[in-house]
């Protein structure tokens, strides 16, 4: 007596299959309208929520639905968007403090060179050396 398995084995992503995806919507759908409906909160973002909730919990269905509908995935890429400006922290650029250059000896009768320098600039002096 021979026994046959079928066994799916998937790479990566297991695909949702398009009857949970239509249902899916269906139900969300509805309950995003009657929520919006009876309390008058706007329905992006209650899908705002949801797609929160579905991202948190890894559910596939939500995000095969949110990555369906353009305009839910528009909003999603703003919200990731924002996130990601609020994470980074642009810092003020640091400018080192100036060096007092006053040369007693130069090529005029007054001296050579007066005036500041940074340490990042590079001199004539410097490349020679190199």
């Amino acid at each position: 007596m021979k026994k046959d398995y079928a066994v799916e084995f998937y790479f990566g992503v297991r695909p949702v299959k398009t009857f949970d995806l239509y249902v899916t919507a269906i139900l969300l759908s509805l309950v995003v309208s009657l929520v919006s409906h009876y309390t008058k909160a706007e329905k992006r973002d209650l899908w705002a929520i949801i797609d929160e909730i579905g991202q948190k919990y890894n559910n596939r269905v939500i995000n095969k639905l949110i990555m369906s509908v353009p305009e839910l995935l528009e909003d999603r890429i703003r919200r990731e968007i924002d996130k990601a400006i609020d994470v980074v922290e642009l810092e003020e650029p640091t400018i080192p403090d100036p060096t007092w250059i006053d040369d007693e000896v130069g090529e005029t009768p007054l001296g050579g060179a007066l005036g500041y320098t940074y340490d990042f600039i590079e001199t004539e002096k410097d490349d020679e050396q190199r």
